[in-house]
């Protein structure tokens, strides 16, 4: 159980009908931050969507299961945008992994309301960097068996996570046989024209890759996966060896 502190009977029960607010915060980076008690459990949420433990924890719920991640050797994780710590409770927790995990998380507020509000000091092996991910991940030098990209301002992602540094440089930072799920939110306001473009570039730059479509209202979110480990079972795949696009788009709602 990831809470760090048990709510009063009445306010848990009072969540299965309403969310229940529990802080509000004005971030550094996104706006507005706000942990809420829904249907009993803690969620982090912008004033559009849910950040950590809701509709995203399930996105990367069903990936890693998809993926098999449960039976995998996973020694090293990188969570790049590590919000309240979704993905690492899912690993720890979940998925009983006993691994080394580095999250990055730029917005001082997110990690202080991680810590107060939802226990990620249970999480063993964490070493968290409150930096800007697209500047660790220039100067890093550790290679990694998972890399998560989860990188939203509020809804958003910022431009500068779509380019060809930073996309070279989660490249090099993969092990031969390492797994990258890059997550993206397009809603039915958006053109899909920018996504495909970094499929292209992503395929370019990093090799092969799948995608996971995940519907939840008006939104769509793509869960671009790179699985080298996969894709040199299957097609005696060598990082820049192979520029074919491989694509399957499995869709699903969440």
């Amino acid at each position: 159980m990831y809470l760090k502190k048990k709510h009063s009977f009445l306010t848990t029960l009072f969540s299965y009908i309403s969310p229940f607010p529990i802080e509000q915060r004005m971030g550094q980076i996104t706006p507005f931050l706000e942990v809420v008690l829904d249907g009993g459990k803690l969620l982090l949420n912008t004033s559009h969507v849910n950040y950590s433990y809701g509709s995203l924890h399930d996105i990367f719920h069903k990936t890693f299961k998809k993926l098999n991640i449960r039976e995998r050797e996973i020694k090293n994780v990188l969570i790049l945008g590590f919000g309240a710590g979704s993905i690492a409770s899912l690993l720890t927790d979940t998925l009983h992994k006993n691994c080394t995990i580095t999250g990055v998380e730029a917005d001082k507020v997110v990690i202080e309301l991680a810590k107060k509000h939802f226990n990620i000091s249970r999480v063993k092996k964490l070493n968290i960097h409150e930096t800007d991910a697209y500047n660790f991940v220039l100067k890093c030098t550790e290679k990694y068996d998972l890399i998560a990209v989860d990188i939203f301002v509020d809804d958003e992602t910022p431009q500068k996570f779509s380019d060809d540094q930073f996309l070279s440089a989660i490249s090099n930072l993969l092990t031969p046989s390492g797994i990258i799920c890059y997550n993206r939110m397009i809603s039915v306001s958006k053109s899909e024209k920018h996504e495909n473009e970094l499929i292209e570039s992503f395929n370019k730059l990093i090799g092969p890759n799948s995608i996971m479509k995940y519907y939840s209202g008006d939104r769509t979110n793509w869960m671009i996966i790179h699985d080298r480990a996969l894709l040199t079972i299957r097609y005696g795949y060598k990082k820049n060896n192979s520029k074919k696009l491989f694509s399957i788009k499995l869709s699903e709602s969440i």
